[in-house]
């Protein structure tokens, strides 16, 4: 997804978190607190780095000023946090959240986490974001204003559909938002890519291990593209300004959308069919599309 972005011209940026990867993990606690402040320095970073007069490669080339956070799972849980919807009081008090209540400081209504909301952030993507119903409620999910889009599949069995990213969708009321879901998909609707010997960066993985990158119900590049199509039109909207809403101005159940054929047998769309979909390959998705006044379309 990351290289399929840049090629569209995005500065793209993938966070190493530090204690939070296969190789470096440590208590979950860490992951907790930091996803959401790595983020925010990892922006002030970035924006620094791309200023015109700065000795960094990227030296006038990031318009940190429109920006949208990416991310899958706790990259998802991360973002929102970042993105302006604060934890609950029920999140900061977790026995086995983080310690001490430190997890306060990004908690909805604190000071220190209503000035940290950033403005460069202008819209997220995130794939089966973790921890709607145990970090966040009704209420703290109102501070959500950028436009958003939540990728789920609806057998997630980690973050969960209807008790989870579901969630997320119906609580985000003053956000422009959009979720697509995958019909049998588990929680690994984001897979990376690994080769033909289920080998990933040259390490060589057990079953266990490759259940961590693939889903069981979706073929891996297939579920991939689709994510980054509507990545493409998601972004091209809120961060570029493209004409892309028709790509995301579709029937909630993409197996409704028809097709007729002619006289000759050429397939033509009746405008009932997902666009960017060829014919007969939108199959097993749902999508909806709601606005900050409520009205689903």
């Amino acid at each position: 997804m990351t290289e399929n972005l840049a090629s569209k011209g995005y500065i793209v940026v993938a966070i190493d978190h530090t204690e939070s990867t296969s190789i470096d993990q440590k208590a979950f606690s860490s992951t907790l607190l930091n996803r959401p402040l790595d983020i925010l320095f990892t922006l002030d970073k970035i924006a620094e780095m791309g200023r015109e007069n700065s000795d960094s490669f990227l030296a006038g080339m990031v318009d940190a000023d429109h920006t949208a956070l990416i991310g899958y799972s706790m990259g998802g849980y991360g973002s929102i946090n970042a993105a302006g919807a604060g934890f609950s009081e029920n999140a900061v008090n977790l026995p086995w959240g983080v310690p001490g209540g430190h997890l306060k400081i990004r908690q909805s209504g604190q000071e220190i986490f209503e000035k940290s909301i950033d403005n460069r952030i202008k819209a997220i993507f995130v794939m089966a974001p973790w921890g709607a119903s145990q970090f966040w409620d009704k209420e703290t999910m109102k501070g959500l204003k950028v436009p958003s889009f939540y990728v789920v599949g609806d057998e997630d069995d980690v973050a969960g559909y209807e008790n989870g990213v579901k969630l997320f969708y119906d609580w985000a009321v003053n956000s422009e938002r959009y979720m697509l879901v995958f019909r049998n998909a588990r929680h690994n609707i984001a897979p990376n890519a690994y080769d033909s010997s289920g080998a990933l960066n040259s390490v060589e993985m057990t079953a266990s291990e490759l259940m961590r990158f693939n889903e069981p119900s979706w073929d891996n590049r297939h579920i991939n593209n689709i994510i980054q199509h509507f990545a493409t039109a998601f972004l091209g909207i809120y961060l570029k300004g493209e004409n892309y809403q028709d790509y995301l101005d579709l029937i909630p159940i993409s197996n409704e959308g028809k097709w007729s054929q002619d006289k000759n047998g050429n397939f033509k769309d009746d405008h009932t069919h997902w666009k960017g979909f060829p014919e007969r390959t939108a199959i097993g998705l749902e999508f909806y599309h709601s606005s900050p006044n409520n009205v689903i379309k």
